[in-house]
C-alpha cells in the first residue's frame, strides 16, 4: 500500500509541475521582446539656405499583433552638421512636429553634433509610418548633414506607458 501511495504522490507532483510549467509558458508567449529601427546616412546630404528637408533618415515598421499590449518608444537622432564659408543656423525635429530643437548656430567652416530624443508609446499591431527627422537650414547659408548621422527608434514592452 505504501508503494502505491508513493507512486500516486509522484504522479500528482509531476502533474502539478507540468501544469505550472504550462502556465509559465502561456504567460510568456508575447513575441518578440523588442524592436530597433535604425537608419545611418552613408553620403553627405545638403540642405540649401532657408530650406527644409522633411522625413530625412526615415523608418517604417509593423509591430506584430502578438507583441506585448503596451510598448514604449524612444526616438533618437544624432546628426553631424557642417556649415560652409558663412555661419548659419540649423534646426532639427521629428517628422510630424512632435519635438523640434531650438535653432543651433553653426560657425563658418565647422561641424557640430546635434542630438534629439523623444519618447512615446505604441500598441500591439500598430504600424510605425514615416518616422524620421526634419532638418531646416537657416538663412545664413546651407548646411551639410555628414555621413554617420543616424536615427534610431527603440520599441520595448512596458507594463504601463507613462508617456
Amino acid at each position: 500500500m505504501t508503494r502505491t501511495r508513493l507512486k500516486l504522490s509522484y504522479i500528482l507532483l509531476c502533474s502539478l509541475a507540468l501544469f505550472l510549467l504550462n502556465i509559465r509558458i502561456v504567460a510568456a508567449q508575447y513575441s518578440p521582446a523588442g524592436w530597433v529601427l535604425h537608419v545611418t546616412l552613408r553620403q553627405p546630404f545638403g540642405v540649401p539656405a532657408g530650406g527644409k528637408i522633411a522625413r530625412f533618415l526615415e523608418s517604417n515598421g509593423q509591430i506584430p499583433a502578438s507583441s506585448y499590449p503596451t510598448l514604449s518608444v524612444v526616438a533618437r537622432a544624432v546628426l553631424f552638421v557642417s556649415a560652409g564659408p558663412s555661419a548659419t543656423q540649423c534646426q532639427v525635429g521629428l517628422a510630424g512636429g512632435a519635438v523640434t530643437s531650438p535653432p543651433i548656430t553653426i560657425p563658418a567652416n565647422s561641424t557640430v553634433e546635434l542630438y534629439l530624443e523623444d519618447t512615446g508609446s505604441q500598441k500591439a499591431g500598430g504600424y510605425i509610418q514615416n518616422a524620421g527627422i526634419v532638418v531646416t537650414a537657416g538663412p545664413g547659408g546651407p548646411v551639410t548633414i555628414l555621413p554617420g548621422s543616424s536615427f534610431t527608434l527603440t520599441i520595448t514592452p512596458t507594463e504601463n506607458a507613462i508617456y
